[in-house]
């Protein structure tokens, strides 16, 4: 799959976006089912069309709709190396062996009460080392032996490669891992 303006996904804006999470995770989460067995969401557009507004809108939707805090953790992927991901390796006590610090990303609320949404921003400006590394966040809501909540909803956002901004084309891995949404503007 490229990530170009040729992908063959439907265009949405981001109140449309919006509306169909909470269509999908509210039933799921009021009926008991494990959150984490959807699949990572990936918002595509370019710089502006209201990528990180939606993810916002979202979290505050879902959290009136299903009576939960939901707390929002913005990753700039950009920023990132891989390390940063899988944590400082450090000697165990017998300095024998590496163990790896968890990341803060790591380091969400696990309360019945809460859900929480790990939000990827600039997915696709990541080197392609550290698109590597989110494929283990996307599919298996882990990194190494670090794993995210089970109450965790993983949201992904990037430019295309056509929109004039840093972006690397998504390995075929990763965005098989993901449902892709189109952004267009509110207008």
């Amino acid at each position: 799959m490229s990530n170009d303006i040729n992908m063959n996904i439907p265009s949405v804006s981001v109140d449309d976006f919006v509306e169909e999470m909470t269509r999908v995770y509210v039933p799921t989460i009021k009926a008991g089912y494990p959150i984490n067995m959807i699949p990572a969401a990936m918002l595509w557009g370019p710089p502006g069309v209201g990528k990180s507004d939606g993810v916002r809108e979202f979290a505050d939707r879902l959290g009136t709709a299903a009576d939960k805090r939901v707390n929002v953790t913005d990753v700039r992927l950009l920023l990132f190396s891989p390390v940063d991901l899988r944590g400082v390796p450090v000697a165990d006590a017998q300095r024998r062996f590496t163990d790896w610090l968890m990341p803060r990303i790591f380091d969400m609320d696990a309360s019945d009460d809460v859900i929480n949404v790990l939000f990827l921003d600039e997915l696709t400006a990541a080197s392609p080392s550290v698109q590597a590394a989110a494929y283990q966040i996307t599919l298996n809501r882990s990194v190494g032996e670090h794993r995210l909540p089970d109450n965790t909803i993983v949201i992904a956002a990037g430019n295309r490669t056509t929109d004039r901004s840093v972006a690397y084309r998504m390995p075929n891995a990763l965005a098989n891992r993901l449902m892709h949404f189109q952004m267009r503007d509110r207008g």
